[in-house]
């Protein structure tokens, strides 16, 4: 190959319509990935690969490409061919053909290509098999080219009827080989052409003119025809290290993009990947998590953002085309919308925020058919609303889709706001306010659902309450801690006293899910979310969700005055019989250990099925807080359940602290 003479040529006129309004400021092959233009990325691909010239398309935003073409070392070696009307694929060939026929074969490179192709294994191949054409193909999202097993392309599109069934099909890579030769099956004048037309033109007149060279698999593709594809070029160089950029100064650890020329307050709280660009701007206080932002684009003091590419004057959220179609958001007005997902969770579902024009703003639930839960969701959100209890309105749902639009609570969830610091005083008075708002919850929603038993709400019964400590078992003994089955074995007595235990505490209508990420201050209001599990069942759980909440620390002295203050104005409402303290506290060590052995099972489901393994970081205090529940339990030596040996031997071993250590190590995570 050495005595070859290669040039090559790069498809650069694309209108890019599917990355508007991105596309509307910039032509599509000139937008920055990690601030390097995906064009200049080509460019010295293809140079590095030993091509001798280049020809480049132009057609939308033409001066663009012009000015950064000029301002390039090799730009000399570089020639333009603008298009006043778009030439299809295969005009541009024969625009350009005195260039790229002055070699001994050419190489074509879509301009919205970031792929980690290896170009020079490329053009040796195409030039040691004689092909007239090689195919950069793989097996991606549109499998259309049929190629035989020896690597021949036999068709495209279906469009020549072979059926082999020894064929299998493959996507186009957008970067091809070709010899001179091909030029045969173009026509002699620049007009508009397809070069598929041309393909199946030498496939027919020439069997094996046309090869493969298929991509070995983990080879870096991606066609950044949308926003989606491109904010995931930025997640997989920044998060997953897939491809590296020549030029780009990119972190070799971490996430975080932010180049001499970006202004980042040093109070701002950034996660998951963040690319900044020079000339753009953060906010005090401000939150971002995996986003791009653009030259000239400013994020206000304390804004969240949150999965969008952010520009001066725009946003693009990733998932914007998939939004847009829904029609649960029919009468939205999107050119005056801003959309920004709110933190993802354990659940598969996702959230939005819809900024409307005015200042009003919605949250979007988007789930799944797997979704369970989901209808639960519509039917108690709809009935908690209209009985006044402390939950979102829902304006809108669609169960077709899977959607629901409800009312905006904020960001100012109870888990956040510990966060950012709160005086003891004031954390004790905020508690003091949840507590009485979840007794409003309580009684409201138990004389409801007396009233209206069409409500549907589901019992928290023996069976439900031994599902949980089951999952604890299964989920994080023996799958996360490896912990012997027939230990395990011991524990199915203790589960059962718990279980009948916790079912003989006055039954109330219940959250089920109370912790601090589900609390939030709006308006100076507590309201609550993530309500979909809400039950009839044992008065003591929420209040142990809260004050045993593993997302937050908590002063012994906060839980014994917040508990006793709920348990007084339960006693007050009705909802339990005025008793000594003693017994209170015997339903709240119960409730206590149930609910911590719920959490561990999730943090064990979540990280070894789903792979979520950043709530492996909370095991250490939710193990710690189940053997301080334990202890708790044994001080009040009620005779109903004055001990639990199996249990309290698990907990306390070694080996099982070894192994979830072994589990955080292995994440990254420390033991805190």
């Amino acid at each position: 190959m050495a005595a070859s003479k290669i040039n090559g040529i790069i498809l650069a006129a694309g209108l890019g319509t599917r990355l508007r309004p991105l596309t509307e400021r910039f032509p599509k092959p000139l937008i920055s990935v990690c601030n390097q233009p995906l064009l200049g990325h080509i460019i010295r691909k293809m140079f590095d690969a030993g091509l001798s010239e280049l020809a480049i398309n132009t057609h939308h935003l033409p001066e663009a490409v012009n000015s950064f073409v000029k301002a390039l070392p090799d730009s000399s070696r570089i020639k333009l061919f603008h298009e006043p009307e778009i030439l299809g694929t295969g005009g541009p060939l024969i625009n350009a053909k005195a260039l790229l026929a002055s070699g001994d074969a050419f190489l074509l490179h879509n301009g919205d290509i970031l792929a980690g192709i290896d170009l020079s294994s490329l053009l040796r191949k195409h030039l040691e098999s004689g092909a007239m054409v090689t195919m950069a193909l793989l097996d991606g999202p549109e499998n259309r080219v049929s190629i035989s097993p020896d690597g021949l392309v036999l068709d495209i599109l279906g469009r020549l009827g072979d059926c082999s069934e020894k064929a299998r099909l493959l996507t186009y890579a957008g970067v091809a080989a070709f010899s001179t030769s091909f030029f045969s099956h173009l026509p002699d004048l620049p007009v508009k052409t397809s070069l598929i037309d041309a393909f199946l033109s030498a496939i027919s007149s020439t069997p094996g003119a046309l090869r493969a060279f298929v991509l070995e698999p983990g080879t870096y593709w991606n066609d950044l025809g949308t926003a989606e594809q491109y904010w995931n070029a930025h997640r997989d160089i920044l998060l997953k290290n897939s491809l590296k950029l020549g030029g780009a100064s990119i972190p070799e650890k971490g996430a975080l993009l932010c180049p001499e020329g970006a202004k980042l307050d040093p109070s701002a709280h950034l996660s998951g990947f963040v690319s900044l660009a020079p000339g753009c701007s953060v906010g005090e206080g401000a939150d971002i998590c995996n986003c791009v932002v653009l030259p000239g684009a400013h994020i206000a003091a304390g804004d969240y953002r949150c999965n969008e590419v952010i520009g001066a004057d725009f946003s693009m959220h990733r998932d914007h085309r998939r939004l847009v179609q829904m029609r649960v958001l029919g009468d939205i007005d999107w050119p005056q919308t801003r959309i920004s997902s709110l933190v993802e969770q354990g659940s598969d579902r996702r959230f939005y925020r819809l900024k409307m024009k005015g200042g009003r703003s919605e949250i979007l639930l988007v789930s799944n058919e797997t979704d369970a839960d989901f209808g639960r969701f519509v039917q108690l959100g709809e009935f908690f609303a209209a009985h006044g209890l402390p939950t979102p309105k829902i304006f809108r749902a669609s169960r077709e889709e899977y959607a629901v639009r409800m009312e905006d609570l904020g960001d100012a969830t109870i888990c956040r706001i510990l966060s950012k610091g709160i005086s003891p005083d004031e954390t004790l008075k905020l508690y003091e306010k949840i507590a009485l708002a979840l007794l409003h919850f309580q009684s409201g929603g138990t004389c409801a659902l007396k009233k209206d038993a069409a409500a549907g709400i589901r019992l928290f019964d023996y069976d439900y309450l031994r599902w949980e400590t089951s999952y604890f078992r299964e989920r994080f003994l023996e799958k996360l801690c490896a912990f012997p089955k027939e230990r395990c074995d011991a524990l199915d007595a203790e589960f059962h006293l718990l279980a009948e235990s916790a079912r003989s505490q006055p039954q109330v209508c219940m959250h089920r899910d109370f912790q601090s990420q589900n609390i939030l201050l709006h308006d100076s209001q507590i309201r609550f979310v993530d309500f979909q599990g809400a039950r009839i069942g044992p008065v003591a759980y929420d209040l142990m969700s809260l004050l045993r909440d593993p997302y937050v620390a908590l002063s012994d002295e906060l839980r014994d005055f917040v508990s006793r203050r709920y348990w007084e104005e339960a006693a007050r409402l009705g909802l339990v019989p005025r008793l000594e303290q003693r017994q209170y506290d015997f339903w709240a060590a119960i409730v206590w250990l149930q609910r911590g052995m719920q959490a561990l099972g999730a943090y064990g489901f979540l990280s070894m099925v789903k792979g979520k393994t950043q709530y492996l970081r909370h095991v250490p205090r939710a193990l710690a807080s189940l053997r301080s529940g334990l202890s708790a339990l044994r001080k009040l030596g009620n005779p109903e359940l004055q001990d639990l040996p199996a249990l309290t031997g698990i907990c306390n071993d070694r080996l099982l602290e070894e192994r979830a250590r072994e589990r955080l190590a292995a994440a990254e995570l420390p033991w805190i």
